[in-house]
């Protein structure tokens, strides 16, 4: 799946960070695979944003990265989505990601 950096960032935060072992593993990788390697930080000019947050090159902000996301790493993370959307909780950062990995009928 083609995910540009803030949907990186958007599904890095989504992530439980506990789970059983088995999918501790499952989402280590994904993990790994999501994040930016140093030749990405130079190439995009990562930097601190006076919020706290990061900042990068506007003209890269459509830079993607193909990322594998196998069927248990999707299922967690379709699952948060809809945990978050029945609560109307659904981040700003989220909208892409949603339409993406939730399927909605009609």
């Amino acid at each position: 799946m083609k995910l540009n950096i803030g949907e990186r960032f958007a599904i890095l935060n989504l992530l439980p960070r506990e789970a059983s072992f088995a999918n501790l593993k499952i989402l280590r990788k994904l993990k790994e695979d999501l994040s930016f390697s140093e030749k990405e930080w130079r190439e995009y000019g990562f930097e601190e944003a006076p919020n706290g947050g990061l900042r990068w090159k506007p003209e890269i902000a459509n830079a993607t990265k193909e990322v594998v996301v196998g069927e248990v790493a999707n299922q967690m993370i379709v699952k948060k989505l809809k945990e978050l959307n029945g609560q109307d909780k659904v981040p700003d950062d989220c909208f892409t990601i949603y339409e993406k990995f939730v399927k909605e009928d009609g």
